[in-house]
Formats: structure tokens, sequence, C-alpha cells
């Protein structure tokens, strides 16, 4: 599955939002005219992939989120609530989100104002880095297993 699917289906889970209601992914989706709130998930660029002692590669994607509301409290809340829910200040280590081991999610900064969108609703954003299999399940490891034998 995609980095933006896995994070989403993530979020979706823990409750904080709806795919296609009111969580979007990439800058080619629709976002409703609505009051909102309304997040959106747009990949950046990551950085290069990290080999590790026993050759295998993990992917080190990144995401910008965007939650918008024509109220400036419900989207700071909003982005507050997704933020926790991919682990808030700790980030999150040795997950995994729809069969795809994750080494970490990490904030690379708290909540920020990001003006205005195209229909005067306010924008809240934040960024984070992710370290994650280059190919689901590719360790040959369930987490358990993974955990139990130690590897770190």
């Amino acid at each position: 599955m995609a980095f933006l699917d896995e994070i989403a289906a993530h979020i979706v889970a823990q409750g904080a939002a709806t795919l296609g209601v009111d969580l979007f992914l990439s800058t080619k989706a629709q976002i409703p005219d609505g009051n909102g709130p309304y997040t959106t998930l747009i990949e950046t660029g990551g950085t290069s992939s990290r080999r590790t002692q026993n050759n295998k590669s993990y992917n080190r994607p990144a995401c910008q989120v965007v939650t918008r509301a024509s109220n400036y409290k419900v989207a700071r809340d909003t982005a507050a609530k997704i933020y926790q829910a991919l682990g808030g200040d700790d980030g999150m280590f040795n997950s995994v989100l729809d069969g795809t081991f994750y080494l970490s999610i990490i904030p690379n900064q708290a909540l920020f104002d990001l003006g205005l969108d195209e229909r005067g609703r306010s924008r809240i954003g934040w960024n984070f880095d992710a370290e994650k299999e280059s190919i689901p399940g590719e360790s040959g490891m369930d987490f358990e297993q993974w955990v139990s034998e130690g590897w770190r």
C-alpha cells in the first residue's frame, strides 16, 4: 500500500478523521467548499533510502498535513487531533501501519498557521518524516517477532 494510504488508514483507525469526508490525499484532492474542517495529506520529498547491516533498505518519505476550516479554533483543534493520532510530540516508533513496518513517524515542528486558503478558511499545517520498510513484509517477520529477536 502507498505511504499516504497507510498514514490515512492509521488516522481513520484512531478515529481522528474519515477518508473522503474530512480527510483527503494529495494536492489533486477535491476539497469540499464547506466550512470544514478538512485535512489534506500531501507527500513531500523525504530523504534517500537507508540501508541496514543486513542489506535491507528503508524508505524515508515525508508528509505535510494541512487542516482548513472557516473557524481558526476548529482548524487548530482538528489539526491537533490528527497530530495526536500520529503520536504527537513523541511521534511513533516500531509500528505496523496497514501491514507495513514503520521504524518511525516523527513530527518536524509544532502546528503552524499557513494563512487563509482560496476560500478564506484558516489553514493549520505541520510536517513529519517517516522511515518504513521499502517492501511491506520484506523483513519476513511480523512486528512481535521483530521485537522479540531484539532488532533495533
